[in-house]
């Protein structure tokens, strides 16, 4: 049975969808992956630039029902509203039942992956970016997870499964194998800097 995955770009949500099917297009197996390009936060300190993106908490639970799989924080609006709107969000998005990757407590927590299984795969998702050092998570601060522009990739996928293998011993002593995709969602970067990416390797 084929497996879908569905990435989109910006989604910033101000109120519920007029509609619950925003996804139509993405049927079992499968799993919609979004970046989520604001804050769910009801306060925090707002961040001294132009634009800052904000949500209600409650719109996690919307995401949820049209059918979002997991979101990536790794953006220029995740930390508009300082940690406490980063905390927040991972918060509202955990009750609703959606993973988050991309941004997290420290440089381990922004870097872990989300494992979710689709069709008899296991389909493991980050967000990784290299163009925003200033939120960038550390050994002992929040933020997004960053990627230093050299970085293997091949590396990072080969990570994720075999942390997962190792993990899982149901796999062990099995035939393992992988494929990777980098979807960019920064186009419009210079080729060289293209990098702020998100990841889904599927494995079986």
């Amino acid at each position: 049975m084929a497996y879908t995955l569905l990435a989109t770009g910006d989604l910033m949500l101000q109120r519920p969808p007029a509609r619950s099917d925003l996804f139509p297009a993405v049927r079992s197996p499968g799993h919609v992956f979004v970046n989520l390009e604001e804050a769910l936060t009801g306060g925090g300190e707002r961040a001294d630039k132009l634009v800052c993106l904000k949500g209600s908490p409650a719109l996690a639970v919307e995401l949820k029902r049209s059918g979002v799989s997991v979101v990536t924080l790794t953006n220029n609006h995740c930390m508009d509203f300082g940690i406490s709107g980063l905390r927040a969000t991972r918060t509202a998005l955990a009750q609703a039942g959606v993973p988050a990757v991309g941004a997290g407590e420290d440089l381990a927590a922004s870097l872990r992956p989300a494992t979710l299984e689709a069709g008899g795969l296991r389909v493991a998702f980050v967000g990784l970016n290299c163009t925003m050092a200033d939120t960038g998570a550390g050994s002992s601060r929040p933020g997004i997870a960053p990627m230093p522009p050299d970085a293997d990739l091949n590396a990072i996928a080969r990570r994720i499964v075999e942390d997962d293998y190792s993990r899982n011993r149901s796999f062990r002593g099995s035939a393992t194998r992988y494929t990777s995709r980098w979807i960019p969602v920064r186009p419009a970067c210079p080729r060289s800097r293209r990098r702020t990416v998100s990841r889904a390797a599927t494995w079986h």
